[in-house]
């Protein structure tokens, strides 16, 4: 079995102006690329790869990126609009399924509330993340440099040229990279930090019982304890094995944590009906 998780690692403050100027343009100029390609993209109602090719010579002749850029705005705007399909989908099986109900009164509200609720049609606001693969940018790590272990070696707009950027590295992060063979990572602009960080997804593979092996001996798992931090219930603990146990706690001892919670819940929805986006980013760290 495997896992993933997106390592952010913050782009030094050191870095130069020319260099923040170039990772600027290329932001602008792939970020106009996804808008085209978007535009295209819903217009006509693309879900394929090999539809949404045809236009990238198109797309290149106008912005002028090279060849592995474009594919990158390609790829950033089909995903964007695969999920916002799902989701529309998701969304009509939803109303299909509460109109049948209609004649209900909680099916009317519920299904009043969910249609001011329908998925809207992806667009370009903000700077898109920049995506290297291994012909445009990789990973380095450099034991000789005093100041800096890691640095992003990128492409730049012109051929042939490529800038190096070093990357503020932290302990965390430098554990899961120092032996792992980085094949792409993404620019992202942070609006809220006001900074430029690099964001790499690392696969992590872990044992499963009876599957596990060291050297030649296969071990047996004997004992598996999970615990799980719901919303219905605080804590159950299971332990599978020659004893197998459940433990709740007790509802009415955690009865302040699940007003708070309802009174947060409440608010939630009442900012969805009325569509503050803001608003919901505060609250859900809070919930």
């Amino acid at each position: 079995m495997e896992s993933t998780k997106t390592i952010k690692i913050p782009i030094a403050m050191e870095i130069t102006k020319r260099k923040k100027d170039i990772i600027n343009s290329i932001s602008r100029r792939v970020t106009y690329a996804v808008k085209l390609y978007l535009d295209i993209i819903v217009e006509n109602d693309i879900t394929k790869l090999s539809d949404a090719n045809r236009y990238q010579k198109e797309i290149k002749e106008i912005t002028r990126l090279p060849s592995a850029f474009v594919q990158c705005a390609r790829d950033r705007a089909l995903w964007s609009y695969r999920s916002y399909k799902r989701l529309h989908k998701e969304w009509e099986r939803r109303v299909d399924k509460l109109e049948k109900d209609i004649e209900k009164k909680k099916a009317i509200r519920k299904l009043y509330r969910l249609k001011k609720r329908e998925p809207s049609i992806p667009r370009v606001d903000k700077k898109q993340p920049i995506f290297f693969d291994s012909r445009i940018g990789k990973i380095e790590m450099s034991e000789n440099s005093k100041s800096f272990k890691f640095w992003a070696r990128i492409s730049t707009l012109h051929k042939g040229e490529r800038i190096e950027i070093p990357l503020h590295i932290y302990p965390y992060a430098e554990k899961h990279l120092k032996n792992l063979e980085i094949k792409s990572f993404q620019i992202v602009d942070n609006y809220r930090l006001k900074r430029w960080e690099v964001h790499i997804v690392v696969k992590k593979g872990f044992f499963t019982p009876f599957l596990r092996k060291k050297g030649k001996q296969r071990i047996k798992i004997k004992n598996v304890a999970g615990i799980d931090l719901g919303i219905k219930r605080p804590a159950v603990m299971v332990k599978v094995g020659e004893d197998n146990r459940v433990v709740l706690i007790d509802k009415r001892e955690w009865r302040r944590y699940y007003q708070r919670l309802h009174e947060l819940n409440n608010r939630i929805a009442k900012l969805q009906r009325q569509g503050k986006i803001k608003m919901l980013k505060k609250m859900r760290e809070k919930r």
